[in-house]
């Protein structure tokens, strides 16, 4: 799945399933690159580098806080926290 499209158990290191498909189809993201010509989530800090707490910071800030029991056993978790 392109670095982008993670779900935020794949970041996280969470055991998933199917239900992370809808984030390598990209859901709402398809349409906003059409319209806005660049990504919902850039993954990336400033210099370019892939990081995952940027990446999940653009998921909360667009998406809102996770629900508590997403995250209760997650060691990775203070970061969107």
């Amino acid at each position: 799945m392109p670095d982008i499209n993670r779900a935020p158990e794949v970041i996280l290191d969470m055991t998933w399933d199917y239900k992370v498909d809808i984030w390598k189809h990209r859901g709402g993201d398809q349409i906003w690159d059409l319209f806005e010509h660049s990504h919902l989530f850039r993954a990336r800090t400033p210099d370019g580098q892939l990081d995952d707490s940027y990446h999940l910071a653009e998921m909360k800030a667009i998406l809102g806080d996770p629900p508590p029991e997403f995250l209760a056993s997650e060691k990775k978790s203070p970061v969107l926290g």
